[in-house]
């Protein structure tokens, strides 16, 4: 009998698959990962920077806006988001 585990990914493997779909540029897929990643860990301000450059990439820029707000919730001195918010300004 030979059972597949089928045990959910790791934070780190998330995050890479994430990064590798923003290099590649598939910004519908990094959205996703990033969007999972939230969900899961959702004191994960460098998932929300991640999903703002997403979305800042796919021209919806208010969502864009509420991803570095949310990074800027958990982490007020991410200066990733600050910066990102002050060009979507």
């Amino acid at each position: 009998m030979n059972v597949t585990d089928t045990k959910p990914k790791s934070r780190r493997q998330l995050v890479e698959e994430a990064r590798r779909a923003a290099l590649e540029g598939n910004w519908a897929e990094a959205i996703e990962l990033n969007q999972g990643l939230i969900e899961r860990f959702p004191r994960d301000a460098d998932g929300y920077n991640r999903l703002g450059r997403a979305l800042i990439e796919s021209r919806r820029y208010s969502s864009a806006l509420d991803a570095y707000t949310g990074a800027l919730k958990i982490d007020p001195a991410n200066m990733i988001a600050r910066r990102n918010l002050q060009r979507l300004d």
